[in-house]
């Protein structure tokens, strides 16, 4: 049976030279997420904050054994969207995120996915 993750945010402290820190705090980022796998944020977005869009891949029905879908989680909010499929005997690779030009939001661009159809 296949292993799905929740999504956990972990917090470290980095020295000022960044190259060695401590672990300080973990919080899961939403209760009600779908099980996922391989989240991704926009990079570009102001890269010293912290971020609040996340997209994953995702299952939609949490009896399913493959993801098939995305879901994207505002973890500000603490709210998940449905999750987004590509049709029955579809699954979904890892998402990329590919900022707008210019970027006016956080989310504003593009996500990327491979998709299988079996």
């Amino acid at each position: 049976k296949r292993i799905n993750a929740n999504l956990v945010e972990y917090l470290f402290s980095l020295d000022e030279n960044g190259t060695a820190g401590r672990f300080v705090d973990k919080r899961l980022v939403v209760k009600n997420a779908a099980l996922c796998e391989f989240p991704v944020v926009n990079a570009k977005f102001e890269p010293e904050e912290r971020r609040r869009y996340i997209w994953t891949n995702a299952l939609s029905d949490p009896s399913g054994e493959w993801l098939d879908g995305i879901q994207k989680v505002d973890a500000k909010q603490g709210t998940v969207s449905e999750v987004v499929t590509f049709g029955r005997g579809t699954f979904a690779g890892a998402p990329t995120f590919v900022p707008s030009k210019p970027m006016s939001a956080e989310d504003d661009g593009y996500i990327l996915a491979t998709v299988y159809v079996s």
